[in-house]
């Protein structure tokens, strides 16, 4: 290899051999020796076409060379800062669509759930006069009187076994405003719950033709078990009779409020609970009628023992 001499000034007598003190011959300094310390591979310049041509023979022979790619290069530079951000818009917008469907599935469910537990349902007639109006809007809770047979598995495995049914929130009350599926003809009715199973039910009527309430009829009105209930919201005393009445096993009897002027129980009988679609809770059409339908209480029946 063709040695260059350096341009800065030489000491001739470091440049001159000197034998050692032992006789023997000291080798002369390498060739990358210098003044300045220990020697240091420098890496040639890009831009340097024989440098260039230097790298590629060495890459050809030597696979750890400056331009060989070691196992997992690839992947550090697609983990690279460039990368992350040339990856960053593509990844949210894939969370912003992911987050967006999961909202929408769960509207979905919660609306489909509500709506089979929640129905709307208007008042056509004026047989709950004047507690319900023609044209009035309810919100009707379908799942307040879910039933279920808590012999299902014993029934299973004995056809002629006895059914249990049993409510999973609560029975039918007196006072409930029902929506029911009516037995005497293809439509839905309203009516208010006045005696529930087990209780004996008895109709008296008022003479008056008027049916004015407030006025003296001769102890008219209705009777659950024998005691008269106080029934403020109807509008006008019965005109009609309906003997003692035991109310059977999963029925109950409904009357409208407009006594006067409603085709229920006085009519078709105890209903079946099996027909119930729901109770009515709420108002929200129209506008002034907006809110919850009030409960009447029935201190002097539930004071009974």
């Amino acid at each position: 290899m063709e040695k260059t001499t350096p341009d800065y000034p030489r000491d001739p007598a470091k440049d001159t051999p000197h034998p050692p003190e032992n006789g023997a011959i000291s080798p002369p300094a390498p060739w990358f020796a210098s003044d300045a310390g220990e020697a240091r591979a420098v890496m040639p310049l890009a831009g340097s076409e024989a440098a260039g041509d230097e790298t590629q023979d060495r890459n050809e022979d030597d696979p750890f060379g400056p331009q060989a790619q070691p196992y997992g290069a690839e992947a550090e530079a697609e983990g690279s800062p460039d990368a992350q951000q040339d990856a960053g818009p593509a990844k949210s917008n894939s969370l912003a669509l992911r987050e967006i469907a999961e909202i929408v599935l769960i509207v979905l469910l919660v609306f489909l759930a509500v709506r089979s537990a929640i129905q709307n349902f208007r008042v056509e007639g004026d047989s709950m006069l004047p507690t319900l109006q023609q044209e009035q809007y309810l919100l009707v809770n379908r799942a307040l009187y879910a039933r279920y047979d808590a012999n299902f598995l014993g029934r299973l495995f004995d056809p002629n076994a006895q059914s249990d049914m049993r409510y999973l929130f609560q029975r039918p009350q007196r006072g409930d405003i029902v929506v029911f599926a009516s037995p005497s003809e293809p439509k839905d009715f309203i009516k208010r719950v006045v005696a529930v199973e087990g209780e004996t039910v008895e109709v008296r009527p008022a003479y008056d033709p008027v049916g004015r309430l407030g006025t003296p009829c001769g102890g008219c009105g209705v009777y659950v078990n024998g005691v008269l209930l106080d029934e403020p919201y109807v509008r006008q005393t019965p005109d009609y009779q309906v003997p003692p009445t035991l109310v059977p096993p999963g029925h109950v009897f409904v009357l409208g409020d407009n006594r006067r002027n409603s085709a229920d129980s006085h009519v078709f009988g105890p209903l079946p609970v099996e027909r119930i679609v729901g109770a009515a809770f709420m108002s929200y059409l129209p506008a002034e009628s907006f809110g919850f339908l009030p409960h009447p209480t029935y201190a002097e029946i539930d004071a009974t023992p």
